[in-house]
């Protein structure tokens, strides 16, 4: 985005800044042959990137494949309808999802 010039210098110290508080909240999911193979069948089933499948995956194991009333942050359309269908509770961005 600092790039394409679409934020300023600013705007981008503003949100690694706030990235930076999140992540002392969040439990990271580290790539296992489990989450792999899960990401796999998800490529199969649904119409989604290779790096979203490998997020849903590791949705799906944060909640032990229990998706319901589990919320789930997105700004694409693809991996918000494939979240929406494994059962998760998805809260779409708005913005991202104009793009």
């Amino acid at each position: 985005m600092l790039r394409a010039k679409e934020i300023t210098s600013n705007e981008r110290q503003g949100a690694a800044l706030r990235l930076l508080m999140l992540s002392r909240g969040w439990s990271e999911i580290l790539p296992s042959e489990d989450l792999r193979e899960l990401a796999m069948q998800l490529l199969d089933q649904y119409a989604l990137r290779a790096a979203d499948s490998l997020q849903l995956a590791a949705a799906l194991v944060w909640c032990g494949q229990r998706p319901a009333k589990r919320d789930f942050i997105c700004g694409d359309w693809r991996l918000s309808k494939a979240a929406e269908a494994l059962g998760f509770s998805v809260l779409e961005l708005k913005e991202a999802m104009k793009q």
